[in-house]
């Protein structure tokens, strides 16, 4: 019992770290402030929803007697609503946003944190596909997405190397 409240813990930890990293990125959403204000609190509550639901399952619906198998159904659910989610401008916007140390520092401190030694834990099986995984797939596929959108972006004539060196030459 132990062990679930742990893992418990570990997961609504990395949830609230990520969740905050996903809040730099809907702070630079452009619109009023009602808008970012929805968006983040809908975040928050589809990752609350999403923690608690899969705790709530864990113990009945997740079985490995029923057919059919539902934890890679349940895996290959929620990678294609997290990529589907992609579609929308204002998704692509928070994730190129979001400072790409949120993710790497999250995925650090969670390798961290439920790490024990040389020995490591095991968890309650039905989190790490269920929950873990599809979350770290997402999280690294937006980052990726982050990074490629920052990169293939052209600067800014202020932003340009160049910039004011014709007004320095004259």
């Amino acid at each position: 019992m132990l062990l679930v409240v742990f893992q418990a813990m570990v997961q609504a930890v990395s949830l609230i770290l990520h969740w905050l990293g996903l809040c730099v990125g809907i702070r630079a959403l452009p619109g009023v402030k009602t808008r970012r204000w929805r968006w983040t609190v809908g975040s928050a509550v589809i990752a609350g929803v999403w923690l608690i639901g899969v705790f709530l399952l864990a113990a009945n619906f997740f079985r490995n007697d029923v057919l059919p198998p539902r934890i890679p159904m349940a895996l290959a659910t929620t990678l294609l609503f997290g990529y589907l989610l992609l579609f929308s401008p204002a998704v692509r916007r928070i994730v190129a946003a979001v400072p790409q140390r949120w993710p790497v520092g999250n995925a650090v401190l969670l390798g961290t944190i439920s790490n024990a030694g040389a020995h490591g834990l095991v968890f309650p099986f039905v989190l790490i596909p269920v929950y873990a995984v599809p979350r770290a797939f997402l999280i690294h596929s937006y980052s990726l997405i982050g990074l490629v959108r920052k990169t293939s972006q052209q600067p800014r004539r202020a932003e340009s190397l160049h910039y004011g060196a014709e007004a320095a030459a004259a």
